[in-house]
């Protein structure tokens, strides 16, 4: 995956960002850990909606704070390149 641009949907950026007590520890661990992998790559692709659902659902469901997600954000767009379609 490397060099290649690839588009990462919302829930995987979730699944690296918020730790989610619904989901069974062993589960949570094990889709955190890929979530990491994938997000690791260069070549990232995001959109504006894709930013904007990662940061509802963590003012929503993890309480993250105006300086968590202003840092959120920036993280996003320092590191993935914006998709325009």
């Amino acid at each position: 995956m490397t060099g290649v641009p690839s588009f990462i949907d919302t829930n995987v950026w979730l699944y690296r960002l918020f730790d989610d007590k619904k989901i069974e520890e062993i589960e949570r661990e094990r889709k955190r850990n890929i979530a990491i992998s994938i997000t690791s790559y260069e070549g990232i692709i995001i959109s504006t909606q894709v930013v904007n659902e990662v940061c509802a659902n963590l003012l929503k469901k993890a309480s993250f704070k105006e300086e968590q997600i202003k840092a959120v954000i920036q993280s996003l767009y320092r590191r993935c390149a914006l998709s325009i379609h």
